[in-house]
């Protein structure tokens, strides 16, 4: 058994490695494969013996044997590249590994992270693996706040691509999507459509009902269109007052019109009462339609916004409730 040369390696670690938070262990590969050494603050982090000279890799290592499950239990492919990373230092198909893994403590079913890094310290004679050691950190706080920070960036990215009101997206959110369509259905060649939709004379319900009933009104349509489309490539907006818009890839012109009249019926079946519109004895919407497969050459996503809104214009004109789809399309 190498002592001599095992225990001035376990002083010097003792003597430069014991930083708080810092755990730190040794093992004699070549004379006792099974067992490792380790500092204090390992045996209190991974309630390991201390009545213990050493301890069992099998049993007690928290990134071996047993142990490993404590791992498994929060990310299994992890405790897989730990093993894998820990077999090719072994193999000395690397010098030295680092990874990450999450630990389930049982006695307080709490999970902690931690960074473990490994080498190799020794060789024997034959140029085999002797002594290797390791550090493993805890980096528990260190992870928390980075997925508190990442929570916050996707909650504060949701709403300045949400509209509060309706929980929709806005017109943000919106045109940056669309831009990403427009171009993948130009490089494919593929139909894009898109819908602007208004609610019919909503200036006299508003006006009849004041600004908080008309909010509801809002809210109700924006729930109607939504609950209107089947497909998650289907996507929806507020674009501004009371305009809503849609735009979705892959649809004929005829599924385009069936979708618009579907819009159109299930917003009057909310049957919202609109005493103030001559239309309708509820609210209503006028819809302009335009899909195309977009040119190479000559269109922009704008341009499509451009034609749904001028046949937004021509709904409206033929004294609204009604749907305007380009022509040529049909």
């Amino acid at each position: 058994m190498r002592l001599s040369s095992l225990e001035k390696h376990i002083q010097e670690l003792n003597r430069y490695l014991n930083f708080h938070k810092v755990c730190w262990w040794i093992m004699d590969i070549e004379n006792e494969p099974d067992l490792f050494y380790c500092n204090q603050y390992m045996e209190d982090v991974f309630n390991l013996d201390k009545s213990l000279p050493y301890h069992s890799v099998s049993n007690t290592c928290p990134i071996a044997g047993d142990y490993l499950k404590n791992v498994e239990l929060k990310s299994s492919q992890q405790a897989k590249l730990i093993l894998a990373e820990y077999q090719d230092l072994l193999n000395q198909k690397t010098a030295e590994y680092k990874n990450q893994f999450p630990y389930f403590d049982p006695r307080t079913n709490i999970t902690h992270y931690f960074t473990s890094r490994a080498k190799i310290l020794e060789l024997n004679d034959q140029g085999e693996v002797a002594i290797i050691y390791g550090i493993i950190e805890d980096t528990t706080a260190i992870v928390r706040q980075y997925r508190r920070i990442k929570k916050q960036h996707k909650m504060f990215k949701e709403l300045s691509e949400t509209d509060p009101l309706t929980g929709l997206g806005n017109k943000r959110f919106f045109m940056k999507l669309l831009g990403f369509s427009f171009d993948k259905a130009q490089r494919e060649q593929t139909e894009l459509a898109v819908l602007m939709i208004d609610i019919d004379y909503f200036k006299l319900y508003n006006d009849y009902y004041g600004h908080l009933k008309g909010d509801q009104c809002l809210k109700q349509v924006a729930n109607a269109i939504k609950n209107s489309l089947s497909r998650k490539t289907d996507i929806v907006a507020r674009f501004g007052g009371e305009e809503f818009i849609i735009f979705f890839t892959g649809a004929s012109a005829q599924q385009t019109l069936q979708l618009a009249e579907l819009i159109k019926n299930n917003v009057e079946l909310c049957q919202i009462t609109h005493p103030k519109s001559p239309v309708s004895d509820y609210v209503t919407v006028s819809i302009g339609a335009y899909i195309k497969i977009p040119s190479i050459e000559n269109y922009a996503a704008e341009t499509f916004i451009k034609y749904a809104d001028k046949n937004l214009y021509k709904a409206k004109s033929l004294g609204r409730n009604k749907t305007v789809i380009n022509e040529s399309s049909l």
